[in-house]
């Protein structure tokens, strides 16, 4: 065993170490070879290599299939057991007749005392690849630990170095920035490029150069680690307008065979692979990777989308209290307030900085199973359900440096949506409760009070036709370690451009209105009553103008999805139900 194989858990997380499996290295090399089709290459790199697995993997392909006029080799990793390691794996005879140069030095600053991009252009000089290399991949560090790195530094040299970024951007930069012209980069990189904060890192990929590929993995790829990942193929040169990009997303059943070796990643993709225009990418708002859209389905979607006003030109929202779902507090003994329980091994007291003895500090908790003095109702997440909520708790508010937030944004009627989870789970608060800060709040603007109820709100917002534009939108469509919808998520959903002045839609949404409150202030179960459900859904439909067709796609997408409980609950009924004679 190599000394990088026996690096521990903690060692991997904190140097955002995640080798690659074989598979997953010879996938990517495959897909390399197709999109540099017949083209001589002289050079290729990995400024991160590892072990050496994704070089090795590509090395091999190139040997199947000619042994002549084969590539130089340059690995570069600031970790010497890494470089020890690759050296000694490209010593085997399979590898004779190909040329290696590793480098142990920072991928991020190969040069000390020089910038990343001087530094990297002398180490092209001396590795006599002066104009750059031919081909660039790499599975970089991710959620790597920046400490070593001085921010002004980052910053100046990186221009993804900007508000949230993880350290796999700046090697993504470096890729970039010692191309040649044309050449190729393969990243194997964290699902976390979807998410909002890396709208920088996907706006660089768009419009600067080609994508051709990009495969949604998801989780269980890395052996141990519950972290998504996706495959990016792509060319350094400005794409054209008319660009097709090869997507697809490995979907649950599928991933299972491919893990059980069933199936290989080539396969299955020929199943799902689909094909979308990059200009839509770099059209998106944050030019959002929109792979799960297919151009077929593009007519529905933009129903939905196209001529839609925001949510969040009807409610105003919030948070709820800084507190964890126990409810546990301590106290600190110098200036005597309330905090949640640190996790920290040496906690500090928020508000005076004292240093904590947590073995002897007065520790309580705020969330009882009783009402009393000081105590509030409370709902969390699990608390929500679709339209309805329960109450099973109270928070006591009476512990001075807690965050309660300010307890007047409970008061009053007030959506509750649950932040964490697939899909949307959104319910009505009639009780003045409290919730906390994986809840977000949701209450109408002053100026539509008399023309829109929040009750009309919620019914859009747990439609069938929202989840899957959240579905085709952001790709949340299953099950992962960690997922959430983000306030920014939220508020932007569309709301249909509803004429409130016209007479039948003032009946629709006091119907709707009416519907919603009865169930929610009645009911005691966790679904509202079918026909009820079946009679919103169609109203929503009607003011989003879409028809029979346009929800057997919506089916589909819900079918297709992960059957987790927010997407299954969905599926209690049919479009036939849905648009049925008796209209509305």
């Amino acid at each position: 065993m190599s000394p990088v194989e026996s690096y521990t858990k903690e060692y991997r997380k904190l140097n955002g170490v995640f080798y690659s499996p074989s598979f997953l290295a010879e996938y990517l090399s495959k897909k390399i070879v197709k999109y540099l089709g017949c083209r001589n290459i002289a050079t290729i790199i990995d400024p991160a290599c590892g072990d050496s697995i994704l070089l090795r993997s590509f090395a091999n392909e190139l040997l199947e299939t000619s042994d002549k006029n084969l590539p130089k080799i340059f690995g570069v990793d600031k970790d010497i057991n890494a470089i020890i390691s690759s050296t000694s794996k490209f010593a085997d005879k399979s590898f004779k007749k190909i040329v290696t140069n590793f480098i142990n030095t920072d991928g991020l600053f190969p040069v000390n005392g020089k910038n990343s991009i001087e530094g990297w252009i002398e180490l092209r000089k001396d590795l006599k690849s002066k104009n750059g290399f031919d081909i660039a991949l790499s599975n970089p560090p991710w959620g790597a630990e920046l400490n070593d790195y001085d921010p002004i530094t980052l910053n100046f040299n990186f221009a993804l170095a900007k508000g949230q970024f993880d350290i796999f951007d700046l090697f993504v930069e470096v890729i970039l920035n010692n191309l040649n012209e044309n050449g190729i980069y393969g990243l194997i990189l964290p699902d976390s490029v979807f998410s909002q904060e890396q709208a920088r890192f996907r706006c660089l990929l768009s419009k600067n150069t080609t994508i051709h590929l990009i495969a949604r993995l998801g989780e269980k790829i890395f052996p141990g680690i519950n972290r998504a990942c996706v495959i990016i193929v792509g060319e350094k040169v400005k794409p054209k307008s008319n660009h097709q990009v090869d997507c697809f997303r490995l979907s649950s059943n599928y991933k299972k065979r491919v893990m059980a070796n069933e199936l290989s990643l080539e396969e299955v993709e020929k199943e799902l692979i689909h094909k979308v225009p990059q200009s839509r990418f770099i059209e998106n708002d944050n030019c959002v990777f929109d792979i799960d859209l297919k151009s077929d389905e593009q007519k529905t979607f933009e129903k939905i989308q196209t001529g839609s006003f925001s949510i969040k030109q009807f409610v105003k929202n919030t948070r709820g209290a800084e507190i964890s779902k126990k409810g546990v507090v301590c106290q600190c003994p110098k200036c005597k307030r309330w905090m949640p329980y640190p996790k920290s091994k040496q906690p500090k007291c928020n508000n005076c900085n004292t240093a904590l003895n947590i073995d002897s500090v007065v520790k309580e908790k705020i969330i009882l199973n009783h009402n009393g003095v000081g105590n509030i109702k409370l709902k969390v997440g699990e608390d929500l359900f679709r339209f309805t909520s329960v109450s099973k708790s109270w928070i006591n508010t009476l512990k001075e440096g807690i965050n309660y937030k300010d307890l007047s944004i409970y008061d009053g009627d007030k959506i509750l949506v649950r932040k964490t989870g697939v899909g949307i789970t959104a319910s009505m608060d009639y009780e003045n409760a409290v919730t906390n800060q994986v809840v977000y709040i949701l209450k109408l603007k002053t100026a539509v009070e008399n023309k829109l109820s929040l009750e009309f709100v919620l019914a859009v917002l747990n439609s069938r036709a929202m989840t899957y534009y959240l579905i085709k939108k952001f790709g949340e469509n299953e099950w992962k370690s960690h997922p959430y919808l983000t306030q920014t998520m939220l508020i932007n959903l569309p709301f249909p451009k509803i004429d409130f002045n016209s007479p039948d839609a003032k009946k629709l949404i006091s119907r709707v209105t009416r519907i919603v409150r009865s169930e929610v202030s009645k009911s005691k179960e966790k679904n509202i009553a079918k026909a009820n459900d079946l009679f919103i859904e169609r109203v929503v439909a009607h003011f989003f103008k879409l028809n029979q067709t346009d929800y057997k796609a919506i089916f589909e997408t819900l079918s297709s999805s992960e059957q987790l409980i927010p997407i299954k609950r969905l599926l209690n009924c049919n479009t036939k139900e849905i648009f049925t004679e008796n209209g509305l």
